[in-house]
């Protein structure tokens, strides 16, 4: 029997996946490089591993798609902070980036960790891995930013999936207070053992002088009886509770982007789906279509969504109307007829990328 689908099957998760694409993508430059908006917030990132080899650099979305195309790219998803590093001293002397070739040698600000060389986790292993036969959800560390399995974490993620951000066992050892704002402990806990000693819990957030959250929590909390702190989650719009104090403040000093509520990743999704497109039934069986492809074609095929929607129009248009199903193959000889069309594009000169991008 031919695998098939039927039209309203293309279109039946398609408009989720639209939304976590422009989520992923939609709030970074895909056209410009973003080095001279110097270290970025929070941008999609890439690494390079057919330019760089074992060297640690990062690459924007528009390096990845104008510069790098074809190359073995390790996704980052997003990283914060962080200015583009590609052509600069890390790259072979003869590539120079396409889009703005005039750099510093390196980015001295710029953090860098195993990510950068294709793997994740305590364990250090790539991922996909292809070692790993076990299926796991890949969680991400709001402070350290590197992915973990979910069986690697010193505490599950919670059965109801309820929360949205983590904090992997090493961060929390190193930041101990931000286990007051974990789901596990706040509000219940906290209040229950505020209320037992008669002490307010009540967060100002603002930096005059008051009792610390975090010190009154000190205070009802047996130390003898407390185990090794492990991995930590937390509800959204946590880190507007964060204690503003002057020693809260301190202790957030080499990690002050937690105070910015605009620096978590659904804030960052949120702004992208904000500026992505509006879906309709077309455009969203194009967003399912965008699933079956690797990267780069993903992302250029986002890319150039509106030359390409009249042609797309059409084609599903003609399913539709007759009540056909769309097969395999012919979504195959759409995209085969999308790449034709291209490349020849690319033969007569045309759709080459801007030699430098002007911010």
């Amino acid at each position: 029997m031919t695998d098939s689908v039927s039209l309203q099957d293309v279109l039946e998760e398609s408009k989720e996946l639209e939304k976590v694409a422009n989520a992923v993508l939609g709030d970074s430059d895909d056209s410009c490089c973003t080095y001279s908006q110097g270290y970025v917030g929070r941008q999609a990132l890439y690494a390079c591993a057919t330019c760089v080899g074992n060297e640690m650099a990062g690459i924007c979305l528009a390096c990845s798609l104008h510069c790098h195309d074809g190359h073995l790219l390790y996704e980052l998803y997003t990283k914060r902070r962080f200015r583009c590093d590609c052509g600069n001293r890390k790259f072979p002397s003869d590539f120079k980036c396409k889009l703005q070739p005039i750099k510093d040698e390196e980015n001295a600000s710029n953090n860098y960790g195993q990510n950068y060389r294709g793997l994740y986790c305590s364990c250090s292993r790539p991922f996909p891995d292809p070692e790993d036969e076990v299926a796991d959800d890949m969680l991400q560390c709001c402070v350290c930013e590197d992915w973990f399995h979910s069986r690697h974490l010193g505490t599950c993620p919670p059965d109801d999936e309820q929360y949205d951000e983590m904090v992997c066992d090493s961060c929390a050892s190193h930041w101990p207070f931000l286990e007051v704002y974990s789901i596990h402990v706040w509000p219940s806990r906290v209040t229950k053992a505020a209320e037992k000693e008669d002490i307010s819990l009540e967060v100002t957030g603002k930096e005059e002088t008051h009792e610390c959250l975090v010190a009154r929590w000190k205070m009802v909390q047996d130390a003898s009886q407390r185990p090794p702190l492990k991995t930590l989650y937390f509800s959204e719009g946590w880190r507007k509770r964060i204690c503003k104090c002057p020693s809260c403040l301190e202790r957030c000093c080499d990690a002050d982007f937690l105070l910015d509520e605009e620096d978590s990743i659904s804030a960052y999704e949120r702004r992208g789906v904000a500026k992505g497109p509006p879906l309709d039934t077309h455009d969203a069986g194009m967003a399912a279509m965008l699933s079956t492809f690797d990267h780069t074609q993903q992302v250029e095929m986002l890319h150039g969504y509106a030359t390409m929607k009249e042609n797309l129009v059409d084609f599903l248009k003609g399913f539709s109307d007759s009540g056909k199903v769309v097969t395999e193959r012919d979504i195959s000889d759409f995209f085969e007829g999308l790449k034709a069309k291209k490349r020849q594009r690319l033969d007569s000169g045309a759709g080459v990328p801007p030699s430098y991008c002007h911010q």
